[in-house]
């Protein structure tokens, strides 16, 4: 139960994301890279330790957690051509 929370909760933190990376999506194409403040907040939303052990501070999710959640933050991603 526990992990349906942390689950859960990193969906809604991806959900909270998304206004603010679509914001970016055009600096993130001229830099070719995550800008720094795009980077940080992802570590700040505890999204890129989905997976990393809870005794370390991580969520301790499964691999399917990493496939949910790159899917709901790519759902909203702006469409290049040929994508």
């Amino acid at each position: 139960m526990e992990q349906d929370a942390r689950y859960a909760a990193l969906c809604a933190r991806a959900h909270d994301l998304i206004p603010v990376l679509v914001e970016r999506a055009e600096r993130t194409e001229e830099l070719r890279q995550l800008p720094p403040e795009s980077l940080r907040d992802l570590h700040e939303s505890g999204l890129l330790r989905m997976l990393q052990p809870a005794r370390l501070g991580g969520a301790e999710l499964d691999f399917g957690a990493l496939v949910d959640i790159g899917a709901i933050l790519r759902a909203d991603a702006p469409r290049r051509p040929g994508t």
